[in-house]
């Protein structure tokens, strides 16, 4: 309403104005032509109104220029009619022409300005309702302007933000960061458009969220000058939150798969393994690398292939064109794993299928268990079934029930073979009378038990009689016993006959004392010991290893002594493991010192013996001093060897140098670094020194390449480039008729080659060029970039550095291109 009364008001100004110059007017033409009586008045300022008339008015301005033609023409009629009227005519039509040019181009200013405007106000529409959030600020880094998408962001309005600095919207721990990231990249953008990146936002109810920005420079006319920054966001706070999610699951489930106790294995749709758990690697006796892309049947027992094919059901795929299920599922299958080893385990199989998104079956999984022992457990529990079943038929013990009068009342078949009679002949009798218990100990023990829970045991009794002989006979019997049926006390009683182990254990005496005669005579030095380690025995053949005489004189000599310092630890270290109950290997070596002082090496095993009837340990020597010294001595043969063949290596890489001086210690610094970008890499000690090798004498080739080429300080012709590039092939055709433990043949061939095969000699790319020769081809590069050449002056190794990143991925490994930037940026690594 206040807009509407200000434009009446501002149109009351403007017609009162106008009133003024038309009474101005007439009174000036009255003036010039009544009272001065001049001929011609000056007309000029009559335009005055007339353009203000056609601004206001557009084509209403037409009207006052028709108006001020009508007064200077009346005017001249009126006052002056005996001039002629012609040049006041024509002075009258310059108004209303003037008054028509006026308003033609007003009106095209203002379609101009109208159209400027409606695109204006959709762009402002746009950016306002926008979905995406969008946010302006300027060179000062303080907000002018943000859209309803980006309130709805942050949870702050336009009042409380425009003029505000772009850092109220960072979380206070990460806004100097975030500030110096924008401004970074500003500085940085050698085009319009920011690339992605992701800033943290702060709402004003403390809420984080997570926003990926798009952002845009506006530049002034010098296209250098920056205006404004314009910024597009998208909220990916929840994705993240999946995606870590996402992450967390796939870690997991791939925790759950290494840590699975079972054994785990994923089959493809090819029927090969594509997944294994440390456990089936474990069992099988495999590594994962030899069972991954391998047919699943070749770890099963070769007689159950039809069963396999079954369970993992990919393989009838091909054969029978039958199609799998989502619902297929194995549960409970028994089959039979083979190991590497031949070995065949028990397995519990539960097995299903997986599927894509599309509900395609991609894989089968599987999951088993070790039923060894479960089947132990089985075959056992149905032979005590079966002994249970049958045990007064089949004990192997004689097994008899007593009344309370200790008279016999069941009896199993083993009793009637032991006392090899019939069941009407015992049946009813006392025990005492069958077994001739004449002293009445016996009978006297059973009395014991009556109303006791008390157990007889071990009880020996002499038996005696005319079929038999005499008989030792240990007896075993159990005390009340309630019979259901007749409800009176019983007693069980177990009679074994013990007359063949009393006379084993005569035998046994007489074999023990050939036993100890037999260790005795060994050539191996043995010793038995108790679980404290004193010795009880050592026979002549141990003695004169430890140079004793006797056992007490070993045992007198402290045990440190009769080691090594180096063994005598590991000796401790045994026995506080076998007191921890901890597995210690049988077999091992030791170090001892003899009573002459000489240092000799024993192989050692050990094991448990019955001794004196008691469980013992016993300990068997065998002197390895002589391996043990031919050992050393090719190992020392061995370090001679590599000695060798580095001087010979140092002498062929001097050959070279002589050849191109200006490369001098190239090979000897490309070594280096190629050896830090390994080490960096985490690569073992022996591929390192692979590595250093080939660097070496990676340029051996260059013997074939004439001297004037080598040190050519202008650009090589076609011809000459070609012969610089056989030099790889060259150095490998010198070099694979020696015998390396590395393959220092390819790596020296491929070390030209490239990642997107644009190298020589054979144009080999990706993962066909070995990692050791794509870690000398960034050492070789550096090198040669930041050394001076006949040609060019060196280019530094900021620039070396530089190019290797440009060609991260299309001419250089990606991981050798990062391990080489930390090798120099963090490790600070120079040539030396």
């Amino acid at each position: 309403m206040m807009g509407i009364k200000f434009k009446g008001q501002k149109e009351k100004y403007k017609i009162l104005i106008m009133a003024i110059f038309i009474a101005v007017y007439c009174f000036l033409s009255y003036y010039f032509h009544a009272v001065v009586k001049i001929e011609v008045i000056f007309t000029h300022f009559f335009y005055i109104p007339i353009i203000f008339a056609a601004l206001w008015w557009k084509r209403k301005g037409l009207l006052v220029a028709i108006l001020f033609a009508a007064i200077l023409i009346l005017s001249h009629i009126i006052f002056r009619p005996d001039l002629p009227v012609v040049d006041d005519c024509f002075r009258a039509l310059i108004f209303i022409v003037i008054a028509f040019v006026i308003v033609i181009l007003t009106e095209r200013i203002t379609k101009t300005e109208e159209a400027l405007r409606e695109k204006s106000d959709y762009l402002n529409s746009l950016l306002d309702y926008a979905n995406a959030p969008i946010i302006v600020w300027n060179p000062g880094l303080r907000v002018t302007r943000f859209n309803h998408a980006f309130e709805r962001l942050a949870g702050y309005t336009a009042d409380e933000v425009i003029g505000q600095e772009l850092g109220m919207f960072f979380p206070e721990g990460s806004r100097d960061e975030s500030l110096s990231k924008i401004s970074k990249i500003a500085r940085s953008l050698k085009g319009e458009y920011w690339e992605l990146v992701e800033i943290p936002i702060l709402r004003k109810d403390g809420d984080m969220r997570l926003v990926l920005w798009n952002s845009a420079n506006i530049y002034a006319k010098d296209s250098t000058t920056v205006l404004t920054t314009i910024a597009q966001g998208t909220d990916i706070t929840e994705r993240k939150a999946a995606e870590d999610a996402l992450a967390a699951s796939k870690a997991y489930t791939e925790s759950i798969i290494q840590n699975f106790l079972d054994t785990l294995i994923v089959v493809d749709a090819e029927a090969k393994i594509q997944t294994v758990n440390p456990e089936t690697c474990h069992l099988l006796g495999y590594t994962e690398e030899e069972l991954m892309r391998q047919p699943v049947g070749n770890i099963f027992a070769e007689e159950e292939e039809e069963e396999v094919r079954r369970v993992f059901q990919f393989f009838r795929q091909r054969e029978t064109g039958e199609t799998l299920r989502s619902q297929d599922t194995i549960r409970n299958r028994e089959l039979t794993y083979k190991t590497k080893d031949g070995r065949l385990i028990p397995m519990l199989f539960n097995a299903s299928v997986l599927n894509d998104e599309g509900g395609n079956v991609i894989a089968v999984v599987a999951g088993a268990k070790d039923i060894t022992e479960l089947k132990l457990a089985e075959a056992e529990i149905r032979k005590e079934k079966r002994l249970s079943e049958n045990i007064i038929a089949t004990v192997p013990e004689s097994l008899i029930v007593l009344d309370k009068d200790f008279r016999i009342k069941r009896a199993n078949r083993s009793f009637y073979k032991l006392f090899q009679t019939e069941p009407e002949k015992v049946m009813g009798s006392k025990i005492a009378d069958i077994l001739g218990d004449e002293d009445g100990k016996l009978s006297a023990e059973l009395t014991k038990l009556v109303e006791t829970e008390d157990t007889l045991e071990n009880f020996e009794l002499r038996y005696q009689s005319e079929k038999l002989g005499e008989r030792i006979l240990n007896i075993t019997a159990r005390g009340i016993i309630f019979a259901e049926e007749e409800e009176e006390e019983e007693e069980l009683v177990v009679i074994q006959d013990i007359t063949k182990r009393k006379r084993a254990a005569e035998t046994l005496l007489i074999s023990e004392q050939n036993f100890r005669d037999s260790i005795e005579n060994s050539p191996l030095g043995i010793r038995i010991v108790n679980e404290d380690g004193k010795n009880l025995y050592a026979n002549r053949a141990m003695l004169d290893i430890y140079g004793y005489s006797s056992v007490e004189e070993l045992e007198a000599v402290p045990r440190k002594q009769r080691y090594t310092p180096e063994s005598y630890d590991e000796h401790r270290e045994r026995i506080r493991k076998r007191k921890r109950g901890e597995h210690v290997p049988p077999s091992y070596e030791i170090s001892i010192v003899r009573s002459d002082g000489q240092v000799r090496y024993l192989s050692v095993s050990r094991g448990e013996v019955l001794w004196d009837g008691e469980k013992q340990f016993l300990v068997m020597y065998q002197d390895v001093t002589g391996r043990k010294q031919m050992e050393e001595e090719l190992g020392q043969s061995l370090e001679r060897s590599k000695k060798a063949m580095e001087g010979t290596i140092q002498t062929v890489t001097s050959i070279v140098e002589m050849r191109d001086p200006y490369t001098a210690g190239h090979q000897r610094r490309v070594a280096e670094l190629a050896c830090a970008i390994t080490k960096e890499m985490g690569f073992s000690e022996e591929q390192v020194e692979g590595i250093r090798m080939s660097a070496r004498i990676h340029d051996i080739g260059k013997i074939y390449v004439p001297a004037e080429i080598l040190s050519k300080p202008g650009r090589l012709t076609e011809a000459e480039f070609g012969i610089i590039k056989s030099h790889p092939q060259v150095a490998y055709d010198i070099l694979k008729t020696v015998e390396f433990p590395w393959p220092i043949c390819d790596i020296v061939l491929q070390h030209h080659e490239r990642m997107d095969g644009s190298g020589y000699p054979t144009g080999l790319s990706g993962e066909g060029i070995l990692m050791e020769a794509r870690i000398l081809a960034v050492a070789d590069a550096i090198e040669a970039m930041a050394s001076h050449r006949p040609y060019r002056p060196s280019l530094g190794i900021d620039k070396a550095l530089e190019e290797i990143s440009q060609n991260r991925g299309v001419l250089y490994d990606p991981e050798v291109v990062d391990a080489c930037l930390r090798v120099f940026t963090e490790k600070g690594y120079k040539f030396g």
